[in-house]
């Protein structure tokens, strides 16, 4: 498997844990979602993390966009310089995780291999077995 040098959950995901989420949506929203969904071809529990992960950046960006309506200058350039630093670390996050995430596939579909061997390996142990204790019975 691959090495690629580091806990993945303790870099990106620190004191995190996954919470459920259950609500009631109108039937025009749902079918609005599952539109969107088809659309890019996400499995719909993907989709619906995306959509509300997208939904919630939007929010803050509007937030934000109104709270440096109206302050000068150099407060803006201040602003921009700490969310191009942000959109950079988000960046590389995102192609440390990219490249992560294709090592694990790529780990998940030697070990996939290595247990369709092994299955295939206890299968005519098995039978190799079942034919001795027929010989030693017979």
């Amino acid at each position: 498997m691959s090495d690629y040098g580091g806990t993945f959950e303790d870099d990106f995901f620190p004191d995190t844990k996954v919470e459920h989420v259950e609500l009631d949506v109108l039937n025009d929203v749902w079918q609005d979602l599952q539109a969107e969904i088809s659309l890019n071809s996400w499995a719909v529990d993907e989709g619906l993390r995306f959509i509300l992960a997208a939904g919630l950046a939007g929010l803050r960006a509007e937030r934000q966009r109104e709270q440096v309506k109206n302050k000068p200058l150099a407060d803006l350039e201040a602003e921009l310089d700490r969310l191009q630093r942000q959109r950079m670390q988000i960046d590389g996050r995102y192609a440390v995780m990219k490249f992560r995430t294709y090592q694990f596939m790529q780990d998940a579909k030697t070990l996939a291999i290595k247990l369709n061997i092994c299955q295939t390996q206890l299968v005519n142990l098995r039978q190799a077995n079942e034919q001795l204790r027929r010989k030693l019975d017979g």
